[in-house]
């Protein structure tokens, strides 16, 4: 049989037939030809795909062994994500009855201030009544020694008289 192969050039175009023998002849020709070269390129592509799937298995393997890895970091992460979520959760409470406190010592602290006020208020007026009564006290002292001196006056010029009435008598 005949075959028809078509080729296309950008100059010209040609139309060539070829006899299926002659051309089945001279592929195995130039397979034989390489044959010995083929064989030691398949050599060669055999170990390369050799090397390449045993660094590929060890490529995956230690993909494999980051992966794990990977999920037991993940997970420690995720234990030690709950942790701080945990404290996070205590600290706030404590946050909260710390602000809690805070709001009543600061009405402690007003109250005592009040109390405080109140009581130098007292003071001051407990001073002043004392004064007062200090001083009415010392011209209660002044008036006394007045009296007594006087009464002792009276208490002499009654003797002198005494004595006197007792002379004329």
């Amino acid at each position: 049989r005949a075959m028809r192969v078509e080729v296309d050039a950008k100059v010209n175009a040609s139309i060539v037939e070829v006899d299926a023998k002659a051309l089945l002849k001279d592929l195995s020709a130039a397979a034989n030809e390489n044959a010995g070269a083929s064989a030691q390129e398949v050599e060669g592509l055999r170990k390369a795909l050799d090397d390449a799937t045993s660094r590929a298995t060890e490529d995956a393997r230690t993909y494999r062994k980051a992966v794990e890895q990977a999920k037991r970091e993940v997970s420690r992460l995720e234990v030690e994500s709950a942790e701080a979520r945990r404290q996070l959760d205590l600290f706030e409470r404590h946050a909260e009855e710390l602000a809690f406190r805070e709001a009543a010592s600061l009405a402690e602290i007003e109250s005592a201030r009040e109390a405080a006020r109140e009581a130098e208020i007292s003071a001051a007026e407990w001073r002043s009544v004392s004064n007062a009564t200090e001083q009415q006290l010392c011209i209660a002292r002044e008036v006394a020694t007045e009296a007594v001196a006087r009464a002792e006056l009276a208490s002499s010029r009654a003797a002198s008289w005494e004595r006197a009435q007792g002379v004329l008598r």
